[in-house]
């Protein structure tokens, strides 16, 4: 069975912040609505998938991470009071009316959706999962468990062998490396001084010892790398205090524990298939093109499931 797994709050923003001026005849805003919806029409013609799980993030979620990690997504302007109070209304109202009629969810207590995603693909199975988060990359399994990223209104695939010709490294390797390269969107500084290069040969390095000593990831790195500062003159002085002072202030553990996505227990919901219920709200919103594939809507119930 192929799955699609879809970033919900990712692709609410990514709808909203496209469409802001879309309205139906009475003023009323459906450009998130209409631009989510017609997303996932657009996924569920182009894969041929089995089932498709929309994951939320909880409220609330990122302050969870920020807790270990202050820097966690404070580069991000919170949105004033009304446009927030406003866009969480409309998804709300998105989610009982059409999305959670039509389609399986997931949402976990103080969870992230890319916890979600994540644990949901180490089930058997092939997936699909659409989000442009780059952690999730460490969730590809050769061709089993595929990212799908979405650029300028193209669609692109990443499986293993992509995430190797990009970086060098394994999937499940990119924590670790993307701990000491740092991660912009997420307002995680890092320490880039070796190059991309070099930094994923120490990363694959680090974890052949780590094979051996089975320590800490991140204590492992360092011990690699202290080799290298030893030689006299292989690093300048400059790349020698700039990676000392990143791993002193903890800054290499705190990067690697907010990157790592770690398998845990998820509960798939079985949408409520009120048909009539999601076509109404569609008819009101003035939203009659889309169309979603027939076997996807007519798969048949299922109980909560847990994975």
């Amino acid at each position: 069975m192929t799955t699609l797994l879809i970033d919900g709050l990712m692709l609410v923003h990514r709808s909203h912040r496209g469409m802001p001026d879309l309205c139906a005849e009475d003023g009323t805003p459906t450009g998130m609505e209409y631009g989510f919806l017609r997303s996932v029409a657009a996924l569920l013609k182009r894969f041929e998938v089995e089932r498709c799980v929309i994951c939320w993030d909880a409220p609330g979620a990122a302050r969870q991470r920020r807790k270990a990690h202050p820097s966690y997504k404070a580069n991000r302007p919170p949105p004033t009071d009304a446009e927030r109070v406003s866009l969480y209304k409309r998804v709300a109202c998105l989610r009982a009316e059409v999305l959670d009629q039509l389609f399986y969810w997931a949402q976990e207590p103080a969870k992230e959706a890319d916890d979600l995603l994540f644990s949901l693909s180490r089930a058997e199975g092939e997936f699909l999962i659409y989000t442009n988060d780059a952690d999730l990359l460490q969730a590809v399994d050769g061709e089993r468990v595929v990212q799908v990223k979405s650029h300028e209104g193209k669609l692109y695939g990443w499986d293993e062998k992509k995430v190797l010709q990009k970086y060098s490294v394994c999937p499940h390797q990119l924590p670790l490396l993307r701990a000491v390269l740092g991660d912009p969107s997420d307002n995680l500084p890092g320490c880039g001084v070796f190059g991309k290069g070099k930094t994923s040969d120490y990363v694959r390095d680090a974890y052949r010892a780590y094979e051996a000593t089975r320590g800490s990831l991140p204590d492992v790195l360092s011990a690699r790398v202290a080799l290298d500062l030893g030689i006299v003159g292989y690093w300048s002085e400059k790349k020698i205090s700039a990676w000392t002072l990143f791993v002193s202030s903890g800054l290499l553990r705190l990067n690697y524990e907010a990157m790592l996505l770690r398998e845990e227990r998820v509960t798939v919901h079985a949408p409520a298939r009120d048909e009539a219920r999601a076509i109404a709200m569609l008819r009101a919103l003035n939203i009659k093109s889309l169309r979603f594939p027939e076997d996807i809507l007519a798969a048949p119930l299922c109980e909560e499931e847990e994975f």
